[in-house]
């Protein structure tokens, strides 16, 4: 059942989420959302790169339960994670899209292959 899952890549929801969430963030970089459209979309979510780490970093206090679970805090860690080769780079809507697909693919068949991960149950995705 996983094998066939990886096979068509299928993604478990945990990382189907993830993988969502990144091709929104780089919609919403690249200017490509409706709402936004037109307007300097980093300085307006109050984020900016570090200068160190070239890593996206978000100038908000987190002062609240609906703060800390909004899109923005969720998708920084996650987006900072992803390979600068996918995040630098410009490519076209289909070719990112494909591209975050198979990065994610990869990510949850690596972990598929550590025995700790094959006995765990999770939430969202059961190993067979």
């Amino acid at each position: 059942s996983s094998d066939l899952k990886l096979k068509h890549n299928i993604l478990p929801i945990r990382i189907f989420l993830d993988y969502k969430s990144c091709f929104y963030f780089w919609k919403y970089q690249n200017n490509l959302l409706p709402a936004f459209i037109g307007t300097n979309t980093i300085s307006t979510a109050r984020m900016k790169y570090h200068s160190r780490t070239k890593k996206l970093v978000c100038n908000t206090k987190i002062a609240s339960e609906f703060m800390r679970r909004s899109f923005f805090i969720r998708i920084l860690p996650l987006w900072n994670s992803l390979p600068s080769c996918l995040v630098k780079n410009k490519f076209s809507a289909e070719t990112i899209k494909s591209k975050y697909k198979v990065y994610f693919s990869n990510k949850i068949a690596k972990e598929m292959e550590q025995p700790e991960h094959r006995k765990k149950c999770w939430r969202d995705y059961r190993f067979s």
